[in-house]
């Protein structure tokens, strides 16, 4: 069990390339996360470079949908960050979020939520600058 309780034992993570559009996800039950750096598995744990990758993107998935309050178009994203001495795994996740731009104009913003793919935590939340004039309405969650 690792340190957010999951039950690594019980899951099993698939990576899927599709050569279509150059791209390698990797997949665990309904939840895909494009893979955008070098991955290597060894003794049954996934590494990115030397960092373990503990979180799996179901998780890191249901982190930024609960930071971020909305599951609509939830895209989600394995890449490193930082200089190649200090890299991290992170998942860069994103989902569209409905409301009205000066309480008028119905708007569609995009917020994107930075996950560490070590430790779960939420490192930065990013949304366009014009956001700040946009009353978000309340998501109705979907059933999963």
């Amino acid at each position: 069990m690792d340190e957010l309780g999951n039950k690594a034992e019980d899951k099993v993570v698939s990576f899927v390339s599709d050569s279509k559009i150059q791209k390698t996800f990797m997949v665990l039950g309904n939840v895909n996360a494009e893979v955008q750096n070098k991955i290597e598995v060894k003794e049954g744990k996934i590494y990115s470079g030397e960092k373990e990758i503990k979180v799996m993107p179901d998780t890191a998935s249901s982190i930024a949908i609960n930071k971020l309050q909305s599951n609509k178009n939830v895209e989600i994203v394995l890449k490193d960050t930082g200089k190649d001495g200090d890299s991290r795994p992170v998942y860069e996740t994103s989902v569209e979020k409905n409301g009205k731009i000066l309480g008028i104009f119905n708007s569609s913003v995009k917020i994107k939520a930075t996950v560490d793919a070590e430790n779960g935590e939420v490192i930065k939340v990013s949304r366009p600058w014009w956001s700040v004039f946009v009353s978000f309405m309340k998501e109705e969650s979907k059933a999963e």
